[in-house]
């Protein structure tokens, strides 16, 4: 994996010199913005721009994915409720939210603690490091009545599946219809730490 890290770090500094040659030639999208922005009055440095695409790509891929597999089992699973946002597709977001409230594509991030603080009675001391489970705080009883069920007109606003603040997801909900389970086919899990599943059988109709 540390190899694989940094041949994609040596990929996107190599396409930083690539889009710095071009000066205003460089294709206007995102990758090129990063080299002109600023924080603190300073420009981000290589390493900070390959830190921020690497979070894009790879970890949004790998989230976008998981999402897709778990929305799709889920619809298969629930042919009603396909039918039900088919007839009203402005459900569709809702649907989408609570599914992946309950089952996150996005088991944990790591974090440093930047202050001494305190946490449910527990002391963290700065720098030390934690893990935040996600998919536990999205079935938190004291954050959504009935946590283990399917209710897709709830209130969402303690939803944590989008992240929040500097951490928010750039990803966009997802529409998906006309699916079904594959006949004699069960979805395998993805292996912690990742979440959702290896694969999906499934069936476009």
């Amino acid at each position: 994996m540390a190899e694989i890290a940094a041949e994609l770090d040596a990929l996107v500094v190599a396409l930083l010199d690539e889009r710095r040659a071009l000066g205003d030639d460089a294709p206007p999208d995102r990758t090129t913005r990063l080299l002109h922005e600023q924080v603190d009055g300073r420009r981000l440095t290589d390493a900070e721009i390959v830190s921020i695409l690497r979070n894009w790509t790879m970890g949004e891929v790998g989230t976008l994915a998981a999402s897709l597999g778990i929305i799709g089992a889920f619809l298969a699973g629930h042919p009603a409720e396909q039918e039900r946002l088919r007839a009203d597709p402005a459900a569709v977001p809702d649907a989408i939210e609570e599914v992946l409230r309950l089952h996150g594509p996005l088991l944990a991030n790591r974090r440093r603690v930047t202050r001494d603080t305190t946490i449910a009675g527990q002391p963290v001391a700065a720098g030390d490091r934690v893990t935040l489970l996600w998919v536990p705080a999205n079935r938190d009883p004291a954050a959504f009545s009935g946590p283990l069920a399917y209710r897709p007109a709830r209130d969402q606003s303690r939803n944590l599946l989008w992240g929040e603040g500097l951490h928010v997801c750039p990803g966009a909900p997802l529409d998906v219809a006309g699916l079904a389970p594959q006949p004699q086919a069960t979805p395998q899990p993805a292996v912690y730490p990742a979440s959702g599943f290896a694969s999906v059988p499934l069936r476009l109709e």
